[in-house]
């Protein structure tokens, strides 16, 4: 059990740091298996979310840019 939570521990530091390609590691069984399952998909769901953001932000900057050259034409 112990060595269970510690790979969340380290995740979920991971996860803090910034990092969403951490993830437990070792063979899971039982409550923890769905647990380790649970935060693969919560990590990739994160990283989703971060990429589609990253995106959408630089699509906005160079709209932003366009529009700034515009105005100075």
């Amino acid at each position: 059990v112990q060595g269970n939570v510690r790979e969340i521990q380290a995740v979920l530091a991971a996860l803090a740091a910034g990092d969403f390609t951490r993830r437990m590691q070792g063979d899971a069984r039982g409550v923890f298996a769905q647990m380790q399952q649970d935060v693969a998909d919560a990590m990739d769901a994160l990283g989703g979310t971060m990429r589609t953001i990253q995106a959408t932000s630089a699509s906005v900057q160079h709209a932003a840019d366009e529009i700034a050259s515009g105005s100075a034409d």
